[in-house]
């Protein structure tokens, strides 16, 4: 990953970065707890519908994954639609500087298929917004914190759902469906690089450049470096 002057402890730019006052819940700013196996009946601080969780905050807090991302998605739904920009990593430090979009979230997982499908018809000048909103609903559908319950990167299985929409790949595929498993598996394995705890900013560029490397898509495209300017408290 192209982070400039990395520090070994955090592999993050330190040059850049200052402390987020958050540490996770949106409600109070304080820690979020990740339990193994004991999973409680929640309702959300937000919507005040009632969920199975294994998260919440040290302050009883939790928010579910809908509310989580609530507004967000519409506002990079908003701005890949009106964008050009051609280059998957440049497209996506424009999206990490969207206005209230949270440092980690399951809006990671709608993030990375929707900005690799915008750069991609921005490329081949074929601008299909039906797909980006394909992109962002598929995205939606995985679980937060799938990463660490399920063993599966919500970012890094972003790259099998973009390259499922441009391939137009369904479970009867042949050479489509490879295709969007070998990119998720890759992007997988890059992420597994870096050990925990989650960096959903780090994750989404990782799958990024795992699968501009592994596909032909952007071949044509001079490389870009992605310095990271964000720095989450996790004491």
């Amino acid at each position: 990953m192209a982070f400039e002057n990395e520090s070994e402890e955090t592999g993050i730019n330190e040059s850049c970065c200052a402390p987020l006052k958050t540490k996770g819940c949106i409600i109070c700013g304080n820690e979020l707890l990740y339990s193994v196996d004991n999973t409680t009946k929640e309702t959300c601080s937000i919507c005040r519908q009632e969920f199975e969780t294994l998260v919440k905050c040290t302050n009883g807090h939790y928010i579910c994954d809908s509310c989580h991302s609530l507004d967000i998605l519409a506002k990079v739904e908003r701005l890949l639609t009106a964008s050009s920009e051609s280059n998957p990593i440049i497209l996506t430090q424009k999206v990490f500087e969207v206005p209230s979009l949270n440092m980690h979230g399951p809006e990671y997982h709608s993030i990375v298929p929707a900005v690799l499908v915008s750069a991609y018809q921005n490329l081949f000048r074929n601008k299909d917004t039906s797909k980006i909103k394909e992109a962002i609903k598929r995205g939606k559908d995985i679980k937060g914190g799938s990463c660490g319950f399920h063993g599966v990167c919500g970012a890094g299985a972003g790259c099998g759902i973009a390259t499922s929409i441009i391939e137009a790949a369904t479970p009867m595929s042949r050479d489509e469906r490879s295709a969007a498993s070998r990119v998720t598996g890759y992007a997988l394995l890059e992420i597994s690089k870096y050990g925990g705890p989650r960096c959903c900013k780090r994750e989404a560029i990782t799958s990024i450049e795992s699968f501009m490397k592994v596909t032909e898509y952007f071949n044509s495209l001079q490389n870009a470096k992605y310095t990271c300017c964000f720095l989450s408290t996790l004491e």
